[in-house]
């Protein structure tokens, strides 16, 4: 008994220390091991790696498996490891999506495992050792791979895009479809770059570009060239780029790009160019015309100013002759004469207006610090007796000097004030109010003015007989009259005119009014030139 017992004691210490071993071989196995035993799989072992899988903790170990992942219950592992019992046959599959809660929220996982059935001496089997290995990330990445490559190929065909690959080692081109359609070859049709640089008049151009980025090195290829299809000989555009990929010996092995059909384009661009050119025919055909116009213009201007107004001089001095002549002469034929030397008179005044207007276009154009407050005062001189006979009152407030044509300003604000004295109410007194502020930065931007120049607002109120407001626009084109001739003299030139001339100083000139309200009007004029 004695001799036995050390024996005993050994072998009970041997297996001690195996089980042992192999339990800690166990734990620390590099991937996520478990051991299941009995038909209702209770957790007999299972390492860190795979709790943590199961996203619990060491509690689990002693539970079935069903209660501690309880999520596995609409999942398709309890009835395998059902069927592994039963049958004895390992299971083994990649790729399998599992569906656990982790961090308190169920997640989408993949595994590659195993369920392989433990057996005891009598081939029994009493449990199922799992491992499994998480390629989560890999999944999701080769998913994020495929989802690119969708797209990529989605812009590729919406953006009409031929792809293609070149090994320069093997000779072996790669066309995507659209490139083939493009070059009329089906679907298993093979072609070589030499056939390609063959369909290309532009041959040597496409060679040396090939050259030029395989051998220097610089790995880039941006070439435009022509392409005559073998069966319709239609002649088309084609732009290609790639890039050259080298060994590790700087050897080019393999050339990929995209190549775009741009014959369209091209035309497109080619009739804009001719476009272009017709355009720019006419805009010369155009200026000539209105060189010519301006010749014109000026032969008007000669011819009014000195052929028509001598006639026009004469009948008024032979009028009035015969006014005075004609003692006996009745008062139908003196009306008739009256009514010639008035014509006259207004036909004269028409021209000199006319003068006036065309003046505002001349090229001579001499800006110099001008006295806004002088002009003003000048023109008051100018219609004193109008302004006695009225009994009106001109109010001139500190107006700017600004950079100017001195005469062009005193053509303009006479012919403001000259319209505010004549177009008064019976029996009121005109007040003409001639006052100015400055433009603000927020106000120079609504009226698209330059930021960088100071502008002022002279303001010119009256309060006449005003007009309508839907004239405002009206009351500034050329022989526009809102009044007969007979109640109000003029030949309706004069706003035309301050219009022309603010337009001419880089500002404009707006109208505000209301009828029996008076008038407003605001010219605005850049203080300085730049």
């Amino acid at each position: 008994m004695k001799s036995s017992t050390p024996d005993a004691t050994g072998n009970i210490f041997n297996a001690f220390e195996s089980r042992k071993h192999l339990y800690e071989i166990f734990t620390n196995a590099p991937v996520a091991t478990a051991i299941y035993t009995g038909i209702d799989m209770v957790i007999e072992l299972a390492n860190d790696k795979m709790i943590s899988y199961w996203g619990k903790d060491k509690s689990v170990i002693g539970t079935k498996l069903k209660d501690a992942v309880p999520e596995l219950l609409h999942q398709p592992f309890l009835n395998l490891l059902e069927e592994v019992y039963t049958t004895g046959v390992t299971y083994h599959t990649n790729e399998q999506k599992a569906n656990l809660h982790v961090d308190g929220e169920l997640q989408d996982f993949w595994f590659n495992f195993t369920y392989k059935p433990l057996t005891d001496a009598d081939l029994n089997v009493y449990g199922i050792l799992h491992m499994a290995v998480d390629i989560t990330y890999q999944v999701e990445a080769r998913n994020k791979l495929m989802h690119a490559e969708e797209k990529l190929k989605n812009a590729i065909a919406v953006a009409n895009l031929g792809t293609w690959e070149y090994n320069p080692l093997t000779e072996e081109v790669f066309l995507n479809d659209r490139l083939r359609q493009w070059r009329g070859l089906t679907e298993k049709e093979s072609i070589t770059m030499q056939e390609i640089m063959e369909s290309s008049p532009d041959k040597e151009f496409i060679v040396d570009e090939l050259k030029t980025a395989t051998i220097s090195g610089n790995g880039g290829i941006d070439v435009e060239y022509d392409f005559v299809h073998p069966e319709s000989g239609e002649r088309k555009r084609f732009h290609t780029q790639g890039k050259v990929f080298f060994n590790d010996d700087s050897k080019a092995v393999m050339i990929s790009g995209i190549t775009q059909d741009v014959t369209l384009q091209r035309l497109n661009e080619a009739d804009m160019e001719n476009n272009v050119t017709v355009k720019t025919i006419e805009l010369a055909e155009a200026n000539n015309d209105l060189r010519r116009l301006n010749e014109n213009l000026e032969q008007f201007v000669y011819v009014a100013s000195h052929d028509l107004q001598e006639p026009l001089r004469k009948i008024n001095i032979f009028s009035e002759m015969l006014q005075k002549s004609s003692v006996d002469m009745n008062a139908e034929s003196k009306m008739f004469l009256n009514k010639i030397e008035k014509a006259a008179k207004r036909m004269s005044l028409l021209i000199n207006d006319l003068l006036e207007f065309s003046k505002v276009s001349s090229k001579e154009k001499t800006f110099i610090p001008t006295d806004l407050n002088r002009i003003i005062s000048d023109i008051k001189i100018d219609y004193e007796l109008l302004i006695g006979q009225k009994n009106a009152a001109i109010e001139i407030q500190t107006l700017p000097v600004i950079e100017a044509i001195p005469l062009q300003m005193n053509q303009l604000f006479y012919n403001l004030i000259g319209n505010a004295l004549k177009f008064s109410k019976i029996d009121v007194s005109p007040i003409v109010t001639v006052s100015c502020k400055m433009l603000t930065e927020p106000e120079k931007i609504r009226f698209k003015l330059n930021p960088k120049i100071a502008f002022c607002n002279i303001m010119v109120k009256d309060n006449g007989i005003g007009f309508d407001k839907k004239y405002a626009e009206q009351i500034f084109e050329i022989f526009q009259r809102l009044h007969g001739k007979h109640e109000y003299a003029g030949t309706g030139i004069g706003l035309s005119l301050a219009r022309k001339i603010a337009d001419n100083h880089g500002g404009f000139i707006t109208a505000d009014s209301e009828e029996t309200e008076g008038a407003l009007f605001n010219v605005i004029l850049p203080v300085t030139r730049d």
